[in-house]
């Protein structure tokens, strides 16, 4: 009986130090990245005071609409078209405070006839359109899904 004793107090020492050497060891979270300190009164909640799901819809329409933005810009320069995307951009999409933006004041701007303005835009928001489904039908399975995530997706984002 004093054998098994010692035995079982050895084995629970052992298996205490094992444990605590394990336990000194262990990365915690963050597992050895840099730390560093927050600013005080830092929020951590959304500015808009909306739900996350809201936000997180928001700020997915705004990334796919950029990316889509910057490969038409590209698409347009290589074409030799920068001049529409200008167009486009100035009228629909960063269209500057006191800046007349109607389409004669445009045709004026860019040397070109109302009808080309007016042509030129259609085309532009058409493949706009276009690069935006494109991309939304990346992340689903079906046209139908597309179709119906476009709607739900720019109806809530806005």
């Amino acid at each position: 009986d004093g054998g098994r004793f010692r035995s079982y107090i050895m084995a629970a020492l052992d298996n205490f130090a094992r444990l605590q050497h394990r336990a000194d060891h262990r990365l915690k979270r963050g597992g050895g990245a840099a730390h560093f300190a927050l600013e005080p009164g830092a929020e951590f909640e959304p500015a808009s005071g909306g739900s996350p799901e809201r936000d997180f819809l928001k700020d997915w329409a705004r990334s796919v609409l950029e990316e889509t933005l910057q490969t038409l810009q590209q698409a347009y320069a290589s074409e030799g078209a920068s001049q529409t995307f200008e167009l486009f951009k100035l009228r629909d999409i960063q269209a500057p405070q006191g800046v007349d933006v109607s389409y004669e004041a445009l045709a004026q701007r860019f040397g070109i006839s109302t009808a080309d303005v007016t042509n030129q835009l259609y085309r532009a928001r058409k493949r706009l359109r276009e690069a935006v489904l494109s991309k939304v039908r990346d992340t689903v399975t079906s046209e139908a899904e597309a179709e119906m995530e476009m709607r739900e997706l720019f109806e809530e984002a806005t």
